[in-house]
């Protein structure tokens, strides 16, 4: 299938300092003919389903500007320049919950969008979570931490009451990791 496309130049058209925006031109030869792709271009991501002690997992509320509303997520953010994604994991659970994993344990990558966009997005499953420090939020981060059992995290799903992509993602690569893996919880 990709013998079909062929790169033919990108032209930037909008650049700030959390993402840029290109056209990327692409000759599809079955088509015989050339076509500009809107691409969103901005730093990968890490997502982490954390869980505590006691089978609580740990969620943020936060508004959302693009939806105007606010969303039910697991903690994550986005990677910094020359960071390792796991430890770009751990720093955001920390920075958004005060949580300290036991472990944390790949769970799969995710393109959130690659019809849109270039960066992709880590997921991670953080082991005997423990509260010990203080929320450490960004200038415009306003988050409230909140605990839901399995059933209830399962509640919420249902009734779409969580309706993030990439958090409905990571708890589906949770759950199959979880069915398909032994000694899921210590490896």
């Amino acid at each position: 299938m990709d013998k079909f496309w062929h790169p033919k130049g990108v032209k930037l058209k909008y650049s700030d300092s959390i993402l840029s925006i290109e056209h990327r031109f692409y000759y599809f030869s079955k088509a015989d003919s050339t076509m500009p792709f809107t691409i969103v271009n901005t730093s990968d991501w890490v997502i982490i389903v954390p869980e505590l002690s006691n089978g609580k997992f740990v969620l943020v509320k936060q508004f959302r500007v693009g939806t105007e509303n606010t969303t039910l997520e697991f903690p994550g953010g986005a990677i910094s320049a020359g960071e390792n994604p796991k430890e770009a994991a751990k720093r955001e659970l920390n920075e958004e919950t005060g949580l300290v994993p036991e472990n944390i344990i790949f769970l799969g990558k995710i393109n959130p969008n690659p019809a849109l966009m270039s960066n992709c997005c880590f997921a991670y499953y953080a082991t005997n979570c423990q509260y010990k420090n203080s929320l450490n939020l960004d200038e415009f981060e306003d988050i409230e931490v909140v605990e839901y059992t399995q059933k209830k995290l399962h509640e919420l799903i249902n009734n779409g009451d969580i309706t993030h992509s990439i958090v409905l993602s990571a708890y589906s690569l949770f759950l199959v990791k979880k069915q398909t893996q032994n000694n899921f919880h210590t490896t």
